[in-house]
């Protein structure tokens, strides 16, 4: 499975965001610079997050973006579902939308218990925890590498 830019980039700006000092409000530029990504895209990425209460939005003088609610209240899950739906939906493997053989297929069964492990690290794994990881990383230095 591959993650479509859009969570990739939106987990990468708001990352960036935690990275801020608690209540900085950041311009999308300083942000779409400093990850390497178009602006008009993660503008509308943000917009996405801000209709979902992740970021919030700041018009006029102190225009820009920062997190609507604490670090350690953001979960990947959170910001990856937002662009990518349910996170591994009960659906058969072979496309055939809801299992046909009513729960006796083996590999169905391991399927739903690899969801099961996948969504539980990414419903335990909060923006605050990748931010602390970041920032106890070798090299602090280069921001854009180490995400």
């Amino acid at each position: 499975m591959r993650l479509m830019k859009a969570s990739e980039y939106g987990i990468h700006g708001v990352l960036y965001l935690a990275m801020q000092p608690k209540g900085k409000i950041t311009l999308l530029d300083e942000v779409a610079e400093a990850q390497n990504i178009s602006k008009s895209y993660l503008s509308k990425i943000f917009q996405t997050y801000t209709k979902i209460g992740i970021l919030k939005s700041y018009r006029g003088a102190h225009k820009g973006f920062a997190l609507a609610k604490p670090p350690e209240k953001i979960t990947l899950k959170e910001l990856i579902e937002s662009f990518e739906g349910k996170f591994f939906a009960d659906e058969c493997l072979l496309g055939r939308g809801d299992c046909p053989r009513n729960g006796k297929c083996t590999v169905s069964a391991k399927w739903r218990e690899a969801v099961k492990a996948m969504n539980m690290i990414l419903e335990s794994t909060t923006l605050e925890q990748l931010r602390d990881n970041l920032e106890n990383s070798s090299n602090t230095d280069n921001f854009k590498e180490n995400l």
